[in-house]
């Protein structure tokens, strides 16, 4: 990480005058080195800044023409990268940082001008994300934590710069995923909670929902399915006490997560409700309608037909009412019917009937129970 094309100079030469006291002076070598800053006895001590000739910048603290590795400095490579930290034979040793030309921002810890990495790291990109954990072979590698630009958070399990093994997933809504990762993507068990708390619990593969999956909404209940090649093959629903909704079952689209799910479903509603909208004929009234839209004809409401019918029905075919080609209907509603002939084929049909005899002893039979009181009703008026 550290480019060692010049280190800071160990005893920077000497010159001019002898003084006990420091003073701040600047001074070029024969060999093109400038040194800026406090001097003290002919030598570079206290804080300065030493130009190589190459271009680069050592800035700290010398003591006795030697610099204090004891405190930190800064230094500035040619190529514009810039390390400030600790120092220990004229290189890069415990804590430090390194900046980029391109706004790249390293901080850990350091071993003879090495990244060390067996600690932790701290490593910022230009654009503002931050990687904080385990780093190896130039790579984020281990357990870290990444924040990414938007406010989402992966913390958990890297392998060659890429999410791999366990970790979790916080995006800026609030839904959180927990579970397996491969390759930076969602594969193996894995659990979804949403930000109103609905939980999905599944399998995944290659970052999208597939195989048994559970959902269990906020009020304790539940459905379970299976997902496969982006559709939900069955979906059974469960009430709070664990026990099967009898009949309820559905087929849908869940996604890669509870928020696809619910949009999916969104969707599909607005779908259904605009195709409700829609005229549903028959087969035949279908055939007509297309029949109609090639010939350009416009279609005809009921009644237009209806008055189309009634013009070419004959007068002797047409009905009283005249609102239709045909009906059983009076035109005049308020017409009686004599059915008196009716009544008297009745009264004759009835009188010659063999069982009218006895249906007359019966009612005079009834008749005379009701007249006269029973035997026991007798006897107690007596007493």
């Amino acid at each position: 990480m550290i480019n060692n094309e010049s280190t800071p100079p160990k005893s920077p030469a000497t010159g001019g005058s002898g003084s006990n006291r420091n003073e701040t002076r600047k001074y070029t070598l024969p060999n093109g080195e400038i040194y800026e800053g406090e001097w003290k006895d002919n030598k570079p001590n206290g804080t300065g800044k030493m130009t190589l000739p190459n271009g680069a910048i050592y800035e700290g603290e010398f003591v006795s023409g030697e610099v204090d590795e004891t405190k930190l400095g800064k230094y500035t490579f040619t190529n514009g990268q810039i390390y400030e930290g600790e120092w220990k034979d004229g290189e890069a040793n415990g804590t430090g940082k390194i900046t980029t030309p391109s706004g790249q921002i390293y901080e850990g810890e350091f071993v003879s001008g090495e990244v060390d990495e067996t600690k932790l790291v701290k490593y910022t990109f230009p654009n503002g994300a931050i990687y904080e954990g385990e780093w190896k072979d130039g790579d984020f590698n281990g357990t870290g934590k990444f924040t990414y630009l938007d406010g989402e958070i992966y913390e958990g399990e890297w392998k060659e710069g890429k999410r791999n093994g366990t970790g979790k997933y916080t995006y800026t809504d609030g839904e959180i995923y927990e579970g397996e990762w491969k390759e930076g993507k969602r594969n193996g068990t894995g659990k979804v909670t949403s930000p109103k708390g609905e939980i999905y619990e599944g399998e995944w593969k290659d970052g999208e929902a597939n195989g048994n999956f559970k959902i269990t909404a906020t009020d304790g209940s539940f459905r379970k399915g299976y997902y496969e090649n982006g559709g939900c093959e069955t979906l059974t629903y469960y009430d709070t006490d664990g026990k099967k909704i009898k009949g309820k079952t559905t087929t849908h689209y869940i996604g890669n997560s509870i928020q696809d799910m619910l949009n999916k479903q969104r969707e599909l509603k607005m779908r259904k409700q605009t195709m409700d909208n829609l005229i549903k004929p028959d087969e035949k009234t279908n055939k007509k309608k297309r029949g109609r839209e090639e010939d350009s004809t416009p279609v005809k409401s009921k009644e237009e037909l209806n008055a189309e019918k009634i013009a070419n029905t004959p007068d002797d075919k047409k009905c009283e009412c005249g609102k239709v080609a045909k009906c059983n209907l009076p035109k005049d509603t308020s017409r009686t019917y004599d059915n008196s002939k009716f009544k008297q084929k009745l009264a004759d049909f009835y009188e010659k009937h063999p069982l009218r005899k006895e249906e007359e002893k019966r009612k005079a039979k009834e008749a005379k129970k009701v007249q006269s009181p029973s035997p026991n009703k007798k006897q107690r008026t007596k007493k």
